[in-house]
This record gives C-alpha cells, sequence and structure tokens, in this order.
C-alpha cells in the first residue's frame, strides 16, 4: 500500500504510524523509495525515524538524502535526544522587522506545506538574532502594510536552549501557557522551534 501511493501521501501516513511499523516499513522500501518518501516528511519526524533505525540503514538513507534535507538532520543529531536542540524542528516562519503583513501572510501560503501547523512567526534581525513572534492571529487583524516591527511582542521572550532537557521545556512551556518556543544559541540566533506536540510525543511515544 505505501508502495503505491504518491511521496507525500506516504510520507504523512508514514508519520502516523506506530514507530515500530515506521521501521519496519522503511527497512523493506529499499533506500532510494525510501529516502524519497522520507524528505516529505516533517524534518523532526524524520530525524526521529533515522534514529530508531539500524546504522547501516540510517547511513544508506542519509546517503539517499537530498543535501538541504541532509545538513538539517545533521543539525538536530548533534544533540543529545532529550534535550531541546535534539527535539526541535528546523522548519519554522521567519520574518525581519521591515516585513509587511502582506509579505509575511504570502510567505506563510507559499510554504505551508513545509508546516503541518503555524501559530508564530519568528522575528530576528538580518543576523538572524532573536526578538519576538509575532501570532497569526495578530497578522489578520492587522493592516497589510504594517511591519513586524510594529506588531513584534516584545512580551514573548520566552525561549529555549539546545542543551536544555526536555523536562525544564515542558516545564517552561507549562508555565507561560506556550505553544512553541524558539531555540537560541548562546549568540540569540534562532536554531529552531519546539513544539507542543513534540513534546507530547516525547513523553507519550506510542500514543
Amino acid at each position: 500500500l505505501l508502495q503505491s501511493l504518491d511521496k507525500k501521501t506516504a510520507a504523512q501516513v508514514l508519520e502516523e504510524l506506530e514507530p515500530e511499523l515506521q521501521k519496519i516499513l522503511v527497512q523493506n522500501l529499499g533506500a532510494d523509495r525510501a529516502a524519497s518518501v522520507m524528505q516529505k516528511m516533517s524534518i523532526d519526524e524524520l530525524v526521529d525515524l533515522l534514529q530508531m533505525l539500524p546504522n547501516y540503514k540510517s547511513k544508506e538513507i542519509m546517503q539517499s538524502l537530498p543535501s538541504d534535507s541532509t545538513q538539517k538532520v545533521k543539525k538536530i543529531l548533534e544533540y543529545d535526544e532529550d534535550t531541546g536542540g535534539g527535539l526541535m524542528t528546523t522548519e519554522y516562519v521567519s520574518a525581519f522587522f521591515g516585513n509587511t503583513v502582506k509579505e509575511v501572510v504570502e510567505k506563510i501560503k507559499n510554504s505551508y506545506q513545509l508546516h503541518s501547523s503555524v501559530y508564530f512567526v519568528y522575528i530576528t534581525d538580518a543576523d538572524g538574532v532573536f526578538t519576538g513572534v509575532v501570532s497569526v492571529r495578530k497578522l489578520l487583524v492587522s493592516e497589510p502594510n504594517q511591519t513586524m516591527k510594529e506588531l513584534v511582542s516584545g512580551d514573548n521572550k520566552v525561549t529555549a536552549s539546545p542543551d536544555q532537557k526536555v523536562l525544564e521545556v515542558a516545564t517552561l512551556m507549562t508555565k507561560y501557557n506556550l505553544t512553541s518556543v524558539a531555540v537560541l544559541d548562546e549568540n540569540k540566533k534562532m536554531l529552531g522551534v519546539i513544539t507542543v506536540d513534540d513534546v507530547m510525543r516525547h513523553f507519550v511515544p506510542h500514543a
């Protein structure tokens, strides 16, 4: 059945399956077909699946993935599974101070297939330094020519570090009632985003 589906649909099906079944299917798909399906998965799901596979199989698939996917995967694999870095995804919507509402909404429309959900746009300066967030709700009720500088929330400066333990991140998100949190390096540059469903999947992997 999985072989007969187009790559995008097969990737969506694969993401929803039990981990053990995912592993069995990928090992029987063949490296090229598995890689072509897996590159359509979200990066965090792709990393989770690669980590479950035997080393020889994950290396085989990594060699068949396109270079942009490989770079994103390697970035996350640098961190332990039970840390913020290991849990984050590098797929998020970002914008600069000077971008208008109209431009950002268009960006979301053009990239919606990369994201299972978009609640916030992460605002950075030209060097990638995090400055705050703008909610999608705020975008929808704002004027098209307003800029992110006018809309950015200076209050929402709660962030995580890549070395924080998952339990610490979960506590942080619960305390401030966050659906997602930016992960920053020591220079306050954005590395990725942790969503509440990533945290829940970590604690309840077979749900």
